[in-house]
């Protein structure tokens, strides 16, 4: 069962869920899936666009994420983990990066729903 502050993006591969500053991060990059293919997504990460359009709440996010099976889609991250948090207090911004990958439907089976 997945918890209301996360949702898993099945086209992707990915589940995210909404951090402290109330942005869209990345929580998990499942095995198998675009995501992990392309090997330029993390955990912490932080979707600021899909498409070019904002990635303003979950829902946008996820409505922007999902199309077309195939279709190529783009991704803006702003990178999270080591030194994020430091770097916001010196004023620093970090950089944005385009990622783009294969929308392709994922399953996810959660072994945590049997127990």
């Amino acid at each position: 069962e997945e918890r209301s502050d996360m949702a898993f993006v099945r086209m992707l591969g990915v589940r995210v869920g909404v951090n402290a500053m109330g942005k869209i991060e990345v929580m998990e990059v499942v095995q198998g899936t675009p995501a992990a293919y392309c090997g330029n997504i993390s955990i912490g990460d932080v979707i600021e666009k899909v498409d070019g359009g904002s990635c303003a709440s979950m829902e946008t996010c996820l409505a922007a994420c999902d199309g077309r099976e195939g279709s190529l889609t783009s991704l803006e991250v702003r990178r999270g983990g080591a030194g994020a948090t430091e770097q916001r207090r010196s004023g620093g911004e970090r950089a944005t990066e385009q990622i783009h990958l294969l929308r392709q439907a994922c399953g996810h089976l959660d072994p945590g729903a049997f127990a």
